[in-house]
Order: C-alpha cells, then structure tokens, then sequence
C-alpha cells in the first residue's frame, strides 16, 4: 500500500504506485488521454520550473515527482506508516 500527499493537502492511496498515477491523470487540466500522456505533462511542466523527471516505472515516476516538491510519498506497510 502506498499513500501521497500533494502541495495542497490532497491524499491519494492505492495498492500500487501505477494506482495512484491513474487517479492522478483524472485531476491533469490538460485531459491527457494516457497515463503516459500525464506523465508526459507532468516532465513537460517540471521542466519549466527547472527540474528533470526521470523514471522507468510508475514507482520512480511518483519519487521523480518527490524530487520535483510536488508531493510527499507516505509508505504503508501492514497498516503502520514507514
């Protein structure tokens, strides 16, 4: 299990990374079509506020996105917060 939690206080769960990536593709204004479109936005618009995204996998993507200051990973593991 894997929580984020973004600059604005929004909270999103899912089993696995790749879960929290598509319930974050819902929120892009940009209405991407894919989840890789997203990710595509995401780098795109990091890129302008001066950082690099690099991932090869959904997990990597949402630590990319760490780096970026655009949200705060929480891992969960049997119901206990690490």
């Amino acid at each position: 299990m894997m929580s984020i939690v973004l600059n604005d206080g929004s909270q999103f769960e899912g089993a696995t990374a790749f879960d929290i990536i598509a319930q974050l593709k819902v929120l892009d204004w940009a209405l991407p079509s894919s989840i890789e479109d997203f990710k595509h936005n995401v780098v795109e618009r990091t890129l302008v506020m001066g950082h690099l995204i690099l991932y090869w996998d959904a997990t990597s993507f949402l630590y990319g996105m760490e780096s970026a200051g655009l949200l705060v990973i929480i891992r969960k593991k049997k119901g206990v917060t690490v």
